[in-house]
């Protein structure tokens, strides 16, 4: 009798299998990165920040050329600078006077190269109510992609996420985007998971729409290689003790409703299939390894 498969298909209602996709982000050493691009060199203060060449990324695969981004928790502004320099207006609420002040100082940075968008940093209120900030602004319903960190940082209570989730649903545009990045660093452990992060855009009314894993390391023809510092291997070789460096970030991409994403392509984005057993797996400008 022929054996049946243990793979079991998804129940009528529940959701499909959230297609992965994997950014080659990691070519450029994230320090260097920011020396290059022309950031202030207090943005290494904010610890939690979106590195540059993954807001590059994200902005380029989820929202249109001339299109309006937003970050609802700022900081030092690398996600209004990646989309001035990507042809975007670019919108950023700050938690603080002191990150308001350094993205503002990075956008008059880039300013000064002549971009032709506009840029513009918000306090939020007291209460850090997203929604009444933005509204006061004019934004409802103007937003084309809300890109934000799921912060790390002392302070951030992960309930945090679902709550500003909820407030700038409102904000966006038929078809806009919603992408949270799960920044992974080598000091803590990140309060949010991938799950964590699913369960929040669910609660929030968004549809998962792409599970994707940007690349902190470099990506050569068949492996990553991390960037442990010389001194942290130096220590790991006389110790023989191991080291955890951070290889990747998580990134999950929602929608307000479901869509048929292959009938709507992401625009700049160009999509290799591989079929494996558990599903389809999508991988986006990145080289495909060769078979060992």
């Amino acid at each position: 009798m022929a054996r049946r498969s243990a793979r079991r298909r998804p129940r009528r209602g529940q959701p499909s299998v959230v297609p992965t996709t994997v950014w080659a982000t990691g070519q450029r050493d994230p320090s260097i990165e920011l020396i290059e691009r022309g950031y202030h060199l207090d943005t290494a203060a904010d610890t939690g920040r979106i590195p540059p060449a993954v807001a590059e990324y994200a902005i380029g695969a989820y929202s249109p050329p001339g299109g309006t981004v937003l970050d609802p928790d700022c900081g030092a502004g690398t996600v209004v600078i990646e989309a001035l320099r990507s042809g975007r207006h670019a919108i950023g609420l700050a938690t603080t006077r002191g990150w308001r002040t350094l993205a503002d100082a990075n956008i008059n940075a880039i300013r000064a190269t002549g971009t032709a968008t506009d840029a513009m940093v918000l306090m939020l209120t007291r209460r850090r109510d997203t929604l009444h900030t933005a509204r006061a602004a004019g934004l409802t319903e103007s937003i084309n992609l809300v890109l934000t960190a799921a912060r790390t940082a002392p302070g951030h209570d992960p309930a945090v996420l679902a709550r500003t989730l909820t407030e700038v649903r409102p904000l966006l545009r038929p078809g806009g985007h919603v992408v949270v990045i799960a920044a992974r660093t080598t000091t803590r452990a990140p309060l949010h998971t991938f799950g964590a992060i699913l369960a929040a855009g669910r609660a929030a009314g968004l549809v998962p729409v792409e599970r994707c894993v940007a690349l902190d390391g470099k990506l050569t023809r068949d492996s990553v290689s991390d960037r442990a510092p010389r001194a942290a291997r130096r220590q790991s070789r006389d110790t023989g003790h191991p080291i955890a460096i951070t290889a990747h970030h998580d990134v999950v991409a929602f929608r307000c409703a479901a869509a048929d994403t292959a009938a709507h392509p992401l625009p700049g984005s160009r999509v290799v299939r591989h079929h494996s057993d558990a599903s389809d797996e999508y991988v986006h400008g990145m080289p495909t390894p060769r078979a060992a």
